[in-house]
């Protein structure tokens, strides 16, 4: 459970790199020589930062669904420890 614990951990610590690297605000785009290929470059500048921003979100929505496993699975075991005890106390009797 511990490794599940760490990569929820690590996709939550990926995303905010990966949305640090965010392109896709103001900048200044590269002159190309010509209103074409800098408005091609700006297009294309533009795109990169929308799939970073995208695989960002992306990177955190399997953190955030890692961590919710690795809760469910920690509450079953803890139920599990708390029911053998309660078993193994009964039987004691």
């Amino acid at each position: 459970m511990a490794d599940l614990q760490n990569m929820a951990r690590t996709f939550s610590k990926e995303s905010e790199v990966v949305s640090a690297a965010d392109t896709s605000g103001p900048q200044s785009t590269p002159d190309g020589g010509n209103t074409t290929v800098t408005s091609a470059l700006a297009g294309a500048l533009q795109a990169a930062g929308l799939t970073t921003k995208q695989f960002s979100e992306v990177v955190a929505n399997h953190g955030t669904k890692l961590n919710g496993a690795y809760r469910q699975y920690r509450d079953a075991e803890e139920s599990n420890v708390k029911l053998c005890q309660q078993l193994t106390s009964l039987m004691g009797k």
